[in-house]
């Protein structure tokens, strides 16, 4: 079976499962990270929004113990992160070369996750073209972009 039948039945399973039963935000992280995108080998999912403060602040996750991340319960939006990266240009990060941070994010040098991490992809959340949330996960698995994601995550 092909990625691109893969990741259609994974998102049907998720429509369905979402029209059929009420869940909070952090049950929806769990979904997404055992059902979902169980394939990728997701360990973490999170879900973050933007305030009216010009910050971006955590909402649910799974898989990740969010006390030993107190610093990034909220933090202003103008800091260079992945997360801010997604929401400020509107567009999908993808890093595939973790644990090594890029140079372009230093407030992340040194930033380990519990479980082996490989990837890590923002998806920024975009109501009438203003970035409102964002979708993160993280992988064990190097997830590199094939012809259909890279169509997909185009702007």
């Amino acid at each position: 079976m092909g990625s691109d039948l893969v990741i259609d039945a994974q998102i049907a399973e998720l429509v369905s499962h979402l029209a059929n039963e009420s869940i909070t935000e952090d049950q929806l992280c769990e979904h997404l990270t055992t059902k979902t995108f169980d394939f990728l080998e997701v360990h973490h999912c999170w879900l973050a929004e933007v305030t009216s403060r010009d910050t971006v602040r955590a909402r649910a996750s799974y898989g990740v113990d969010q006390r030993r991340f107190v610093e990034w319960q909220e933090f202003p939006l103008t800091w260079k992160l992945p997360v801010t990266d997604a929401l400020n240009e509107k567009r999908l990060v993808w890093m595939n070369t973790l644990p090594q941070w890029p140079d372009e994010y230093p407030r992340l040098q040194g930033v380990e996750f519990e479980t082996p991490t490989q990837s890590k992809i923002v998806v920024p959340v975009i109501r009438f073209n203003y970035p409102v949330a964002c979708v993160g996960i993280t992988s064990s698995k190097k997830i590199d972009i094939d012809e259909e994601l890279e169509i997909f995550s185009a702007p």
